[in-house]
């Protein structure tokens, strides 16, 4: 987030079109643009192959069953407190 919030002042500052930006607010922009696209690829990373594996060992597991079993068995109106019409 403290990326985020840097990126979006420079940004700020450099899309009024008032001034045009200095030397150093581009570098740091380049600089933060950088990280901010290697976070991202990690993150996508992280979610198409690290996830994916992860969800299909559940699946093949015995505790993948269990919920199943629990959530089919759970009864949510009870739960809230809903009475059935």
């Amino acid at each position: 987030m403290k990326l985020y919030g840097r990126l979006s002042a420079l940004a700020s500052d450099i899309t009024t079109g008032l001034i045009k930006p200095m030397d150093q607010q581009e570098e740091v922009y380049s600089i933060f643009n950088k990280r901010l696209k290697a976070v991202d690829a990690q993150f996508k990373k992280f979610m198409n192959v690290e996830v994916k594996t992860f969800n299909e060992e559940l699946k093949k597991s015995e505790l993948q069953i269990l919920l199943d079993k629990k959530i089919k068995s759970y009864n949510l109106t009870k739960y809230l407190g809903i009475k059935k019409l």
